[in-house]
């Protein structure tokens, strides 16, 4: 609660934030509108115009309220916060997961009028059903998320400093994830490949089913495929963990 009104007090932040947020998709649309005009088509691989559009601004809208672990603990280990609060009767994890729950809340304050204004604008008609998966898919790439930036967060227990490798990592979520370009207009071989890898649920599943471009039908064997991919980096979430606690009782932090 208190980190919530801490972000609270600074609303110009959070124009500011929103501002930011739908400076990207803006660009996209003057580019996109004139790849479209261009081509003279009226959709290229099931995506009209409207439809891409309304992918960028949502894709927008997720990167809002996507949880930011790794920095959280990069900056505990580099102010020395980590032994001071694994010392008190407090999981360390667990607060981590508190601290992203509260920033997701505020920041949602950013995601969700922009997936509204999409709505309206973009006349976007879901059934019950699709609106259903989108809320499940939102859900699946918020704790997918959350273990990604989890694994990436910890190797700053190993490392004297992780800004290029959270920088890397975060060119290549946005590019394998469908946050540059939707996958599915991707080269065939590559598109192949983003497939079977768990990034597709951060961004392009979600946006894909507002759009319409993915079927309910689709979207089910999808997110099935995203929930296993979630099982296996919670469990690798778990083993890294540990292996962290035994690196820090060896060396201290």
């Amino acid at each position: 609660m208190t980190l919530m009104k801490d972000r609270l007090v600074y609303k110009m932040n959070l124009a500011l934030m929103m501002l930011f947020q739908i400076m990207n998709p803006i660009v996209m649309l003057f580019v996109w509108t004139a790849i479209y005009l261009a081509s003279g088509v009226s959709a290229i691989n099931n995506f009209t115009l409207n439809q891409i559009i309304s992918y960028f601004f949502i894709i927008s809208a997720m990167n809002a309220i996507a949880p930011n672990i790794s920095h959280a603990i990069s900056d505990d280990v580099t102010y020395g916060n980590v032994f001071g609060v694994l010392i008190k009767p407090m999981h360390y994890v667990g607060g981590l997961l508190a601290y992203a729950l509260g920033n997701m809340v505020v920041d949602s304050l950013i995601g969700i009028p922009i997936i509204i204004l999409v709505t309206v604008l973009m006349h976007i008609s879901l059934s019950a059903y699709s609106w259903l998966l989108f809320v499940l898919a939102i859900i699946l790439m918020l704790a997918l998320t959350a273990t990604v930036e989890f694994l990436i967060g910890c190797l700053s227990f190993f490392f004297v400093d992780i800004g290029g490798v959270s920088t890397v990592f975060t060119f290549l979520l946005q590019f394998l994830s469908g946050g540059l370009i939707p996958l599915n207009l991707l080269p065939g071989s590559v598109s192949a490949i983003t497939g079977i890898l768990p990034f597709q649920f951060m961004l392009y599943t979600p946006a894909a089913i507002f759009t319409g471009t993915l079927g309910p039908a689709q979207a089910v064997s999808s997110m099935e495929l995203g929930v296993a991919w979630l099982l296996v980096f919670s469990v690798l979430c778990l083993i890294m963990w540990r292996i962290v606690r035994k690196h820090i009782d060896s060396v201290g932090v």
